[in-house]
């Protein structure tokens, strides 16, 4: 009674295939920050498809924070290229290059395009810490990307990527 349902399911998920890769992003997720910004260089994409990878349709679909008054910021810059499989693009500031080469040994197919940029505004002055969450949309597949942003007081002005992480998304 049970086993032609089964082995409709069965033939449902073989059908629908393992996941596919779509892309990698390798992203700043915890920050030092004294200055409102706006701050570039702080995202990697990786094709880890099978195809090259448009990043003309880059967006940022939200962003939100935990502080009262400060609003995290961030905007993209779609790039006009596409990335060969097994590549990387972004253009890096001098810390998050450093930071994130372990985590993507890929070669650069694209290092002269900045695709987001991050801003801390209307934040008052003092020590204390943001929560935020991006939702950015490439190729038709979504990324979420935490973040913890600790603001600081100046005289000394900061704009430092301190963790940084790799988000795999399949289609």
């Amino acid at each position: 009674m049970f086993r032609p349902l089964a082995v409709a399911a069965l033939a449902t998920i073989a059908a629908c295939g393992e996941p596919t890769p779509a892309y990698d992003v390798v992203y700043a997720k915890e920050w030092k920050f004294s200055v409102a910004g706006p701050v570039d260089g702080f995202a990697l994409v990786v094709n880890t498809g099978k195809a090259p990878l448009s990043l003309a349709s880059l967006t940022v679909k939200s962003v939100t924070d935990d502080h009262a008054t400060a609003t995290v910021r961030i905007t993209a810059s779609p790039g006009i290229s596409s990335l060969a499989p097994g590549t990387a693009g972004g253009k890096l500031s001098g810390l998050a290059d450093t930071l994130f080469a372990p985590m993507a040994p890929e070669p650069r197919g694209d290092a002269s395009t900045s695709y987001l940029a991050i801003e801390v505004a209307d934040a008052p002055p003092g020590t204390y810490d943001i929560n935020a969450k991006a939702t950015i949309r490439l190729d038709g597949v979504d990324a979420t990307l935490p973040m913890l942003i600790h603001v600081v007081p100046g005289p000394t002005v900061y704009a430092d990527p301190i963790t940084a992480a790799r988000l795999s998304l399949n289609r």
